[in-house]
């Protein structure tokens, strides 16, 4: 079991410091400007699919930046032998282990646009079929919380407040309905991010807010997606999954009977990390951008049954 996932140090008591951030202040939620940040004058909130270029949408950068910006792509030149600009690569191979933890065998050649990765050599893992899946998200957190003490504090906690979800999905159920990440009834999300000496991790928590941004209540499902620390560098891309040789985990957790926080789903995909600064006693910042996150039932992963390593880490696993 990897260090993120065994030092992961979050707990609920996010809830309370969302109740006690908020409390019955209407104006909170402008504070940071990025929740209901109606800046079209229409009245809706900005959501990832309005393409609005000023909303504060979470799965776009928060720092003004682009992905793959024009000049960027202006002045790479595709075919030379060299990575540049909004690339993915540059006529160069790569182990497909290395793109994605499902792999375990072949080469991946990169394709013919310099956009990305041609896998139909690759060897999967396993024939296990995913149940549903997270959608790839680039994103930018300015702020990270350096320890417990820093994140129970929550110093930053007007800024994290966002009216749609850094990490969205959903899973098919047997009965026909759905089960959504972040809950569908869900309408504010703290997304906050902190480290240690092990492990950098980002937090999602989902809450129902009334009208007047009062009587707020944590949704399940939560999300909890942890770096290992040694691996967060710019450009190192890595593998997301539960087994050492992974360097992240991705956990999608909810409540037992007795309020006990268990892990339901696992994910597994790759991460990138376009850039990071961490240093002693400075909040920091990172930019990382995901694959499509596909999820397990923890039982019934590409690694096998996970459950042991979980437990083993000190987590519940969900039985329902």
């Amino acid at each position: 079991m990897k260090k993120q996932l065994i030092t992961i140090f979050f707990i609920v008591v996010s809830s309370a410091l969302f109740f006690a951030g908020c409390g019955d202040d209407p104006d909170v939620p402008n504070d940071g400007e990025n929740v209901y940040n109606d800046s079209d004058g229409s009245g809706d909130e900005n959501h990832a699919s309005d393409n609005d270029p000023n909303g504060q949408d979470p799965n776009e950068n928060q720092d003004g930046e682009t992905t793959d910006s024009d000049d960027a792509q202006g002045d790479a030149e595709c075919g030379n032998g060299v990575r540049e600009g909004g690339e993915t690569c540059d006529t160069e191979t790569v182990e497909c282990s290395e793109l994605d933890s499902r792999y375990t065998g072949g080469t991946a050649t990169c394709r013919a646009e310099c956009n990305g990765w041609l896998t139909d050599n690759c060897e999967a893992k396993s024939n296990v079929p995913s149940i549903g899946t997270v959608e790839a998200v680039t994103q930018t957190l300015d702020y990270l919380y350096n320890g417990q003490s820093a994140l129970d504090e929550a110093a930053n906690m007007d800024n994290e407040l966002y009216p749609i979800a850094l990490f969205e999905g959903s899973v098919p159920l047997n009965n026909g309905e759905t089960y959504y990440i972040p809950n569908n009834q869900a309408n504010t999300h703290w997304i906050a991010a902190a480290y240690d000496s092990a492990s950098l991790q980002v937090f999602q928590n989902s809450f129902y807010c009334d009208a007047s941004y009062n009587n707020c209540q944590i949704t399940e499902p939560f999300v909890t997606f942890g770096i290992d620390i040694k691996e967060a560098k710019a450009g190192k891309r890595l593998n997301i999954g539960v087994k050492d040789g992974n360097q992240a985990n991705f956990l999608v957790q909810s409540f037992t009977p007795d309020s006990e926080d268990c892990v339901l789903l696992v994910g597994y995909g790759t991460v990138e990390i376009n850039s990071v600064s961490i240093a002693p006693a400075a909040s920091g910042s990172i930019k990382f951008t995901t694959s499509d996150i596909d999820l397990y039932l923890v039982a019934n992963t590409p690694e096998g049954d996970m459950s042991s390593e979980i437990e083993g880490a000190g987590f519940k696993v969900c039985t329902e």
